[in-house]
């Protein structure tokens, strides 16, 4: 994960629909160097202010084209699990290990 204070310099809207019975809409906060974030949490985020946001990239192919996502993690949200099951085998080798 990286965090990055960013200036949101446009919001813009991508998509919208529903899923069961939840509606949600999905944004991108474009910086100031034209970097887009893609977030479901659009609403809590003015254009013109700073912010302290932490995104994770994530490369998918699509048509032969790369294309890089990268989406901001909320505070509510749990990052990658695959982050959170290392750092707790990690935990669980060393508690062995002072066995």
């Amino acid at each position: 994960m990286i965090t990055k204070k960013i200036i949101c310099k446009d919001k813009k809207l991508l998509k919208e629909g529903e899923t069961n019975g939840r509606k949600w809409t999905l944004a991108a906060l474009v910086d100031e160097n034209e970097d887009r974030y893609t977030t479901f949490k659009h609403e809590k985020y003015e254009v013109g202010q700073i912010y302290e946001i932490v995104y994770e990239e994530k490369e998918t192919e699509r048509n032969g084209k790369v294309y890089k996502d990268k989406r901001i993690v909320e505070k509510n949200e749990k990052p990658n699990m695959n982050s959170e099951i290392l750092s707790l085998l990690r935990e669980i080798r060393n508690d062995i290990k002072e066995l």
